[in-house]
């Protein structure tokens, strides 16, 4: 998670973005084979599933809005089959707009894969294989090849 610019009225909000993100991704790290976590947060009905800013960030609102977050906007959005990987900036759904105006939102990324009409949230440490520092791909990696780099080497 990279912030940039905050005042110290959103420390709070990074915390509680951090936090969320924490519990998000270990969450899905005990995901069943079918690709969906053990609670139903991570994975939402999507547009007809298409990879494209309005369905990803639908997806992702529904994602963050747990953690009383919201998608200020899509800042990349890359595919590959039925993989998307998107850096987006989050802002505090609590925030009126006169607090939090002039301030840069936080930026995170997320790494979805598409089963049948949903989204469902992937954690990168269990989707990009077991990475050898300065090493290629692993073979236990489920991201496609060409989306592999940018998803699972960005920080």
């Amino acid at each position: 998670m990279i912030s940039r610019g905050l005042r110290p009225q959103s420390r709070a909000a990074l915390g509680a973005a951090a936090f969320v993100s924490v519990l998000l991704f270990a969450g899905c790290s005990a995901a069943s084979d079918s690709g969906h976590s053990s609670g139903d947060e991570s994975g939402h009905a999507a547009s007809g599933s298409a990879c494209d800013e309005a369905s990803v960030g639908d997806t992702l609102g529904h994602i963050v809005g747990e953690a009383r977050m919201v998608v200020a906007s899509i800042d990349s959005l890359d595919c590959s089959g039925d993989w998307a990987f998107a850096s987006a900036t989050l802002a505090d759904a609590d925030a009126d707009a006169s607090a939090t105006e002039g301030q840069e939102g936080i930026v995170d990324v997320f790494l979805l894969q598409r089963d049948g009409d949903i989204w469902v949230l992937k954690a990168r440490e269990t989707a990009c294989g077991t990475i050898s520092p300065g090493g290629p791909m692993p073979a236990d990696a489920q991201v496609p090849a060409d989306l592999w780099e940018r998803a699972c080497l960005t920080s």
